[in-house]
């Protein structure tokens, strides 16, 4: 897992089927695959997870509307924890203005918008 994608690694993938997978009940936006691996791509951000759950990832033929597994034995399984890596220890507000405070990690969107905007 990094940044916005799950890479998975091994032997013989399909490589001219389409790439499919889902990650904590999230499908993946696009993927990619080459024999020996890959690769799902979650635009948003890979969903924040902290028990260790298993991705999916599945084939569909081009010719046909067949979708087979890939499965590894065992499953493999991986979390996806939130952190925040910044302190609140030297933050300082005022009363009147307020303070900024940003907050960042896999699974968060890197910017809101106001309900209603």
């Amino acid at each position: 897992m990094s940044g916005n994608t799950i890479t998975f690694t091994g032997t013989n993938f399909p490589t001219t089927a389409t790439v499919l997978g889902t990650y904590g009940g999230v499908t993946a936006t696009s993927g990619t695959s080459t024999d020996t691996s890959a690769v799902l791509t979650f635009s948003a951000g890979i969903p924040v997870s902290n028990t260790a759950i298993a991705p999916t990832l599945y084939f569909k033929n081009t010719d046909s509307t067949q979708v087979f597994a890939n499965p590894p034995t065992p499953p493999v399984t991986i979390a996806n924890p939130l952190t925040v890596g910044s302190s609140t220890a030297d933050l300082r507000c005022s009363f009147a203005g307020g303070c900024a405070y940003t907050v960042t990690g896999n699974g968060l969107y890197s910017t809101l918008q106001q309900a209603g905007n």
